[in-house]
């Protein structure tokens, strides 16, 4: 799929805010994704984005470096997306067995605060609470799925060089 501001000159949102284009936010802006109807929709999905994070740092890190903001906004991205999927998936677990303390499992949710109050403080606004509500368990879930995607997209791109070229949007 060839991104819509590539006709233009850009190959990327990164790009077009290199170039010093004016990037905004709109504060009311509600955006609902179509869900998932089953888990092959949902890995060409993640696949798509894991790959597609890391092959426009690799493109474009060098012009990340000029930006302070965006190169802040990118590293954080990278870390939480390398360091904290292996904690997830790695470290916790095998401190818990090893040092035979469960208690360390409780790392699986430091940082649901830090989701969590944004988004029920959004969904209040909006009467959404309920569904807000309903939906913290799926985060538990993606965290997981999503970490072992960009792990396999950071092996992939990062190490091997094996670049992921066909991006297929599953519905």
């Amino acid at each position: 799929m060839v991104h819509e501001n590539s006709r233009r000159g850009y190959g990327s949102d990164l790009e077009f805010y290199q170039q010093r284009h004016r990037v905004r936010f709109v504060e009311d802006a509600i955006c609902y994704p179509i869900e998932p109807h089953n888990f092959g929709f949902l890995r060409k999905q993640l696949k798509r984005w894991s790959h597609g994070f890391v092959q426009n740092v690799c493109l474009h890190w060098e012009g990340l470096l000029k930006f302070p903001y965006l190169r802040s906004l990118v590293a954080v991205a990278m870390w939480d997306a390398v360091v904290a999927s292996l904690a997830y998936l790695i470290l916790l677990p095998l401190l818990a067995i090893v040092l035979k303390k469960p208690l360390l499992l409780l790392g699986y949710v430091i940082d649901v605060p830090a989701v969590l109050v944004p988004v029920l403080y959004q969904a209040s606004r909006r009467k959404e609470m309920i569904r807000a509500l309903t939906s913290i368990p799926a985060f538990f879930v993606l965290r997981n799925v999503n970490a072992i995607f960009i792990l396999e997209a950071v092996v992939s791109e990062f190490l091997f060089k094996k670049r992921f070229c066909v991006y297929e949007k599953g519905h």
